[in-house]
């Protein structure tokens, strides 16, 4: 039943309740006193004050504090009476549940078709590729914690597609036999940057401060592939 609906039931239900206690109910004239208006408006069922609605979220269902403070001010000032204030939060909050619930079937989705596309686009070569990842992971649990993780992987964006592709990529420049240190890796590794220089290349690079040189990898640069695996070499160069 819609609101509508149910205020009209309201208004027969108070109609036949006044009927049968030989009450008339009079809408007051606009000439009326805030005395009569407030006594008709008792009759119907209008709470006394904002406070008596009693409003409050189900739980389970994320809650608005804004609205839930806002919204019996306007109930009140709209003389709405408890029934219908609670009528029009239950319909408030089945959209946000509904809204919440097609968020959640969406973004499961977007996790099937990726590791769908992941799987077919590395075919036999996806365990290695995931021991790559780890070892990106691993290398970065200070900042690729499971929380970000979690987020590159469900951003519409993203997804587990672009965050295996992009892990990947760090982490091929691990794992190197070779560790000379300090500047002997710089100069070794055709530049001039020193291993915390190249870290903190590195760090921009996963902050999302250097989206230009990111596309270039997403695209399969060569050259960019080339320096971002001389920064690892670099980085990884410096004596445990």
């Amino acid at each position: 039943m819609g609101l509508l609906e149910s205020m009209a039931d309201g208004y027969v239900n108070l109609e036949q309740v006044a009927g049968r206690k030989g009450e008339a109910l009079f809408k007051p004239g606009p000439n009326a006193t805030p005395e009569e208006k407030a006594a008709f408006n008792e009759k119907l069922g209008v709470p006394k004050t904002a406070e008596e609605y009693g409003l409050a979220a189900p739980e389970g269902v994320p809650v608005d504090e804004g609205l839930l403070a806002i919204a019996p001010q306007l109930f009140h000032g709209a003389n709405l009476t408890k029934d219908q204030a609670t009528q029009v939060m239950k319909g408030y909050n089945d959209h946000v549940i509904a809204q919440r619930e097609e968020a959640q079937r969406q973004a499961q989705n977007r996790l099937v078709e990726g590791q769908q596309k992941v799987e077919k686009e590395y075919g036999s070569s996806l365990e290695e590729a995931k021991q790559i990842v780890d070892r990106t992971v691993r290398a970065h649990g200070k900042y690729l914690t499971a929380e970000v993780l979690e987020v590159l992987r469900d951003h519409p964006a993203l997804g587990v597609e672009w965050t295996m592709g992009f892990l990947r990529e760090i982490g091929k420049g691990y794992g190197e036999p070779s560790r000379p240190d300090g500047e002997k890796a710089a100069h070794q590794y055709g530049g001039s940057l020193t291993p915390d220089e190249a870290d903190r290349k590195i760090q921009d690079l996963m902050r999302g401060r250097n989206p230009d040189f990111a596309k270039r990898l997403r695209e399969n640069d060569a050259a960019a592939h080339a320096e971002h695996q001389r920064w690892h070499k670099i980085s990884s160069s410096r004596k445990r």
